[in-house]
């Protein structure tokens, strides 16, 4: 399956109808607190729950919105996803419309007000519809999953596998798959072991931790040789960081955050599809990401879209940022920006530009401190007038504020070369030669 777009009206802080494209392989969503970034990954978490759950007949919690998710003074919320099969033959379309109990005052005969209540029951309904030719003999579509990443999923608890994670089958890969869960380092380091003993026991393939083995230098370069040892009676995933033997829980909250991904996808694909050997490169699912820049250096921000691409070339992501190193790494048309008051439109370009280039021009912010730009656009409006002895001033003020820069002595220069210059245009005297007598 692969998502192709979501429609949303009068959900949370979206009042007009909007409808939501996506590429087929990433798309990062940006704009401003409050626009409604993580609104919108909160509407497909719903609405693949229920695709995935009819679509596919596995066993998938079916999720609800709730009337807090209705926007406020509006009736309803309405929701719906399109999601193709591959190759493209059919859609699958999944809407919801959710009502708050109405109330409709009215006066009775005995001139007492009383309410009636009004209460349209909530709908979610899956619907299927041709969108290519027809097959003779169609291929197979693959089986597919997804898979939402809050921004808790740093947050490292010490819990044992879940009730819903410990079922065997394919219900394993989508149990609890959806929530917005923390991480729990317990029970990824029982997963660990529990498929290393079968391997070693009954010889079954440990496909799991060997894809996870193969995608941990894509993801961390630094890091080698995850396995899980037994410390003070428990079981601890361990990891070697530059030679350096450290427990899970000793790594910083970006480090944890990219293994969770890394350990959690990784499995969860496995286990959706037990006949891969290598799930991580050949599975297909939907993966939503909230806060992809989370804890992460911007060093590493870099890299991040393109490692998951690598490492998951058959995944499609729909993940969120505030990181214009981020946006810098992918094209524009993998990129919706949100507009206040308007509809989301998708990035120019983006690919190849500077932070500060995304910054101004993509992201409408400050590249640098608002007081400092203003004082160096003072200094060069002083220097375009020939005020010299203020645009002079005017360094020194700025020099005490941010010290010896590039800006400082750029502007220094300005200055001397415009004395240099004035100086150069004072008119010489006229020589007046002296009448000889006689003339």
């Amino acid at each position: 399956m692969q998502l192709k777009s979501l429609l949303i009206e009068q959900f949370r802080g979206f009042q007009e109808a909007v409808e939501i494209p996506f590429h087929e392989q990433f798309t990062l969503i940006a704009g401003e607190n409050g626009l409604g970034k993580s609104s919108i990954l909160w509407a497909l978490r719903v609405l693949l729950s229920h695709t995935l759950s009819d679509a596919t007949r596995e066993r998938v919690a079916k999720l609800r919105f709730s009337t807090e998710d209705v926007a406020i003074d509006w009736p309803f919320l309405r929701a719906e996803t399109v999601v193709h099969t591959i190759p493209e033959r059919a859609a699958a379309i999944c809407s919801a419309q959710v009502h708050k109990a109405g109330f409709v005052v009215s006066d009775a005969d005995d001139g007492r007000p009383h309410k009636d209540v009004v209460d349209t029951p909530d709908s979610y309904r899956l619907r299927l519809e041709a969108v290519g030719p027809p097959h003779n003999k169609p291929k197979p579509e693959p089986p597919w999953s997804a898979v939402f990443y809050s921004a808790h999923r740093s947050l490292a608890r010490d819990l044992g596998v879940s009730k819903a994670r410990s079922v065997g089958g394919t219900a394993a890969a989508h149990a609890e798959a959806l929530d917005d869960r923390e991480l729990r380092l317990g029970e990824q380091a029982a997963l660990w072991r529990k498929e290393a003993v079968l391997e070693e026991t009954d010889g079954l393939p440990a496909y799991a931790n060997q894809a996870i083995e193969k995608v941990l230098p894509t993801f961390l370069g630094d890091f080698s040789n995850l396995r899980v040892e037994e410390l003070n009676g428990k079981h601890r995933l361990v990891v070697d960081k530059r030679g350096k033997r450290l427990e899970l829980e000793q790594l910083s909250d970006g480090e944890r955050g990219l293994l969770t991904i890394l350990m959690d996808l990784t499995r969860r694909l496995s286990q959706r599809n037990p006949d891969l050997k290598n799930p991580a490169r050949d599975a297909h699912a939907v993966v939503l990401i909230d806060e992809l820049d989370l804890h992460l250096h911007p060093k590493w921000q870099r890299s991040v879209v393109s490692n998951l691409k690598a490492a998951f070339p058959k995944v499609q992501f729909v993940a969120t940022t505030h990181s214009p190193q981020i946006l810098g790494e992918i094209s524009g048309d993998q990129i919706l920006l949100l507009q206040r008051d308007a509809a989301p439109i998708h990035a120019g370009q983006t690919f190849g530009m500077d932070s500060n280039w995304i910054l101004r021009h993509i992201m409408d912010a400050d590249d640098r401190n608002p007081e400092v730009t203003a004082k160096l656009e003072a200094i060069l409006a002083a220097i375009r007038n020939g005020t010299l002895t203020k645009a002079g001033k005017l360094v020194s003020e700025l020099r005490s504020m941010i010290g010896e820069t590039p800006d400082i002595a750029a502007a220094e220069a300005k200055i001397a070369r415009a004395e240099i210059l004035i100086s150069g245009q004072k008119p010489k005297k006229k020589a007046t030669r002296k009448k000889r007598r006689g003339s």
